[in-house]
């Protein structure tokens, strides 16, 4: 699609020459979806969830926002309740001391503790951590 300024636009402001089914223009601080573009940002935005649900972070709550907006219902997607605040995690530094093992011990065992794999490094729910501890000791 190719762009250029026209007389008729506002300063600044490119114009689709083809203004066909994919339109996508900036206009100042607007950005303007219409046809296949909107369906790729959708799936941009639940991809970006997706990822930040595999790395162990909470729902961004702007892309929740964009998500209800790009869908075909308006605000269907924004859940009604506010996000819950994500779980306290442990390292397994954390997670050692607390077991009484070497940190590589509580390396072995965090994906038993239903731990994740977030940036490099292993994070225990505080949660498992403690039902485990009280299951553990006598």
């Amino acid at each position: 699609m190719s762009q250029s300024t026209t007389p008729h636009a506002p300063r600044g402001v490119r114009i689709a020459q083809d203004a066909g089914p994919e339109v996508c223009t900036r206009v100042g601080p607007v950005v303007l979806l219409a046809g296949p573009a909107v369906d790729a940002v959708a799936y941009a935005v639940r991809v970006a969830q997706r990822e930040r649900r595999r790395d162990g972070l909470p729902p961004s709550r702007a892309l929740d926002r964009l998500a209800g907006v790009l869908s075909p219902g308006g605000h269907e997607d924004i859940p009604a309740e506010p996000i819950d605040e994500p779980e306290p995690m442990m390292s397994t530094s954390e997670a050692a001391a607390l077991l009484g093992v070497s940190r590589r011990q509580a390396t072995r065992l965090a994906p038993q503790l239903d731990g994740r794999f977030t940036g490099g490094r292993w994070l225990i729910p505080s949660r498992t951590l403690d039902d485990h501890l009280e299951g553990s000791t006598p």
